[in-house]
């Protein structure tokens, strides 16, 4: 994947990451960002993605949050 190889060849100091859909696109991507660069903190805003479950949505935040990716925004602080 091209994140992935980008990632590994530029470190950042945190990684914040958005968009639709958070239990597809969001959070394919944050483990992507994860395994790339895991001493990097990965943030999710949750004001910033969604999914068309909100069921799903949930599931897929807790998940991110139990791998080290932090939850911010209203209802992540």
């Amino acid at each position: 994947d091209k994140l992935f190889d980008y990632l590994r060849e530029h470190q950042y100091k945190n990684i914040e990451l958005c968009g639709l859909v958070s239990n597809i696109c969001v959070l394919s991507n944050a483990v992507l960002c994860k395994t790339a660069q895991p001493e990097t903190p990965i943030l999710i805003d949750v004001n910033c993605t969604s999914s068309f479950d909100e069921e799903l949505n949930k599931a897929a935040l807790m998940l991110m949050k139990s791998i080290q990716i932090e939850l911010i925004g209203q209802e992540g602080e």
